[in-house]
């Protein structure tokens, strides 16, 4: 939490500093300040819930997607022929599909 004064206190100093506070409605401001660590909060709360949720979902198909310069993605970690689990390569991404558990 006062993490989060610390980060309202440098931006209103900075809108102060340069002039541009007087731009925003106080009341959206004080909003703002009020509204976002409990939104930050339940936020933090539901995530476990949600992620919970949609890992356990059927059907969901995982994706990842690895970048890397063109010499890495091209081969394996080892540096012995292409990279395993892969569907394509190319020299600027490279698409894994996780398996379907």
């Amino acid at each position: 939490m006062s993490s989060w004064f610390v980060v309202v206190a440098l931006l209103l100093l900075i809108g102060w500093a340069t002039r541009t506070l007087g731009s925003f409605d106080p009341r959206v401001v004080l909003a703002w300040v009020l509204a976002t660590p409990v939104a930050l909060f339940a936020a933090r709360a539901l995530m476990p819930v949600v992620l919970v949720r949609l890992l356990a979902a059927e059907g969901v198909q995982r994706i990842a997607v690895i970048a890397a310069k063109a010499s890495l993605a091209a081969s394996s970690p080892n540096g012995s022929g292409p990279p395993r689990f892969s569907e394509s390569v190319s020299p600027a991404f490279s698409t894994i599909a996780a398996p379907n558990a």
